[in-house]
């Protein structure tokens, strides 16, 4: 099977792994969708790694929570065995980028990374700074003293990406 590349308006056909988790993500069904996870998946992301189904589970049913849905895609390639996507999310109506790679096994989805690059991390979802990875996370319940020191800080990660994104041509203002 040759790889298959989306960029700007092209519609390659997609994974059909991908394309049973998109189905899922869609209805926000979570049963159907940890039938597309291998049970030995692992997911990599900036908060943590999470093992097996139950993990993952649990990982999304808290993103849905908070308000996480899906929106559309902007780039996607897939071979035999790896998908890689970069996405659009909507937390609380905002829209966010989102990148992931994932590595099937046993036609599932077996390993996941991925993170989100846009406006989940500046408003503090999780994580509020950008530390080595050898330094531990701080807990998840954050006050909302430390919310309020990381905002200086934030507004200038998401100034300094606005201007790449406007050099590269992602944004209007190019």
């Amino acid at each position: 099977m040759p790889d298959m590349a989306l960029h700007g308006t092209a519609r390659p056909e997609l994974h059909p792994v991908f394309v049973k988790q998109l189905d899922a993500l869609a209805k926000h069904d979570l049963d159907a969708l940890m039938e597309v996870y291998h049970p030995d998946a692992e997911w990599v992301r900036f908060q943590g790694v999470f093992k097996g189904r139950e993990a993952i589970r649990a990982r999304i049913a808290r993103d849905w929570e908070g308000g996480l849905d899906f929106v559309g895609m902007n780039e996607y390639v897939h071979s035999d065995d790896t998908i890689m996507a970069r996405c659009i999310m909507a937390v609380h109506g905002e829209k966010v980028v989102t990148f992931g790679s994932y590595v099937l096994r046993d036609g599932m989805i077996w390993r996941v990374t991925g993170a989100d690059v846009g406006v989940a991390e500046e408003r503090g979802a999780e994580r509020t700074d950008c530390r080595p990875a050898e330094q531990p996370m701080p807990a998840f319940d954050h006050t909302v003293a430390s919310l309020l020191a990381s905002l200086p800080a934030a507004v200038a990660r998401l100034g300094r990406r606005q201007q790449y994104e406007r050099e590269l041509g992602w944004l209007p203002g190019a």
